[in-house]
């Protein structure tokens, strides 16, 4: 009666483990994400947005398809080329075929589009309580289709205000004692 037990006590155990290693063979929900929200190209440029597929193993049914390629045309690793200059963004797609995911960017085509931007100041100190100006533009000099705004890494040290139409002044104000960077960006990223 004793191996009786023994075998059959070592027998649920064994189950036991056996039922805590099975592994959930449920499919992961797919999703795309892309590098780039806004892109600004000239006629003829070309810019590359690059798709994260996730599951990786869908990464083959990545299908890349242009809203207009009247105004811009993608290939399928996702390298856009401006075709005709236009006021409107085109919408550029990544889908994965056979499902419902898709993620989107929005494309301009531009004459003169920004490149970089230059800031007024490198670096500023100021004390608690007080405020600073500071202003960037773009490069180059008439770049089209620029809106900058800011940021500030730690709001507790330094918050920021955007100024004018366009967004290129800003007014840091100092909230707290320490170091925080103050980053001026456009809206394609840059």
């Amino acid at each position: 009666m004793t191996k009786f037990l023994k075998y059959a006590l070592s027998l649920a155990l064994l189950i036991g483990f056996a039922s805590c290693d099975k592994k959930d063979d449920t499919p992961a929900t797919p999703e795309i994400t892309l590098d780039k929200e806004i892109v600004l190209i000239k006629p003829s440029g070309t810019a590359t947005v690059t798709a994260t597929v996730t599951p990786a193993s869908m990464q083959e049914q990545l299908v890349w398809v242009s809203g207009n390629e009247e105004i811009a045309t993608v290939d399928n690793g996702g390298t856009i080329t401006g075709v005709a200059l236009s006021n409107d963004p085109v919408t550029i797609y990544a889908s994965l075929k056979g499902t419902d995911v898709r993620a989107s960017c929005k494309v301009y085509v531009v004459e003169n589009p920004i490149d970089g931007i230059v800031l007024s100041k490198s670096s500023i100190e100021i004390s608690e309580n007080e405020v600073a100006d500071i202003t960037t533009s773009a490069r180059p000099e008439g770049a089209d289709n620029i809106v900058f705004d800011w940021a500030s890494d730690n709001q507790d040290i330094a918050t920021v205000t955007p100024a004018g139409t366009d967004g290129s002044k800003c007014r840091i104000a100092a909230k707290g004692v320490g170091k925080t960077t103050v980053t001026a960006f456009t809206f394609d990223g840059l």
